[in-house]
C-alpha cells in the first residue's frame, strides 16, 4: 500500500476479509482502531487505500464486519450504496 501513496487511480477496490490481522501487541483489528479512534499504522494504511479512489470506491466487506462498516459511514456522513 505505501507504493500507491500520492497515487491515484479512476478505481479501487478496497477488501476487508471476513478475517481481519490484529495487532501483535494490542489484539485491535483496523476497524478497532478506527472505532476507537486511535492512530495506528493499520489504520493510516486503510486510509491510503481508500483515498487513491479519484470516482470510484468499491468496499468489498465480509458480510461479519457490515454492521460496523456501515454505523461508521453514516455516523460520518459519508453516502455510500449498498449492493
Amino acid at each position: 500500500m505505501h507504493d500507491v501513496k500520492g497515487e491515484e487511480y479512476p478505481g479501487v477496490v478496497l477488501v476487508l476479509p471476513e478475517r481481519l490481522r490484529a495487532d501483535d501487541v494490542t489484539e485491535r483489528t483496523v476497524v478497532d482502531d478506527r472505532e476507537g479512534g486511535h492512530n495506528t499504522e493499520a489504520r493510516r494504511v486503510l486510509y491510503v487505500a481508500g483515498s487513491r479512489a479519484q470516482q470510484l470506491l468499491i468496499c468489498a466487506i465480509h458480510r461479519k464486519h457490515i454492521g460496523r462498516i456501515e454505523a461508521m459511514l453514516d455516523n460520518t456522513g459519508v453516502p455510500y450504496t449498498k449492493a
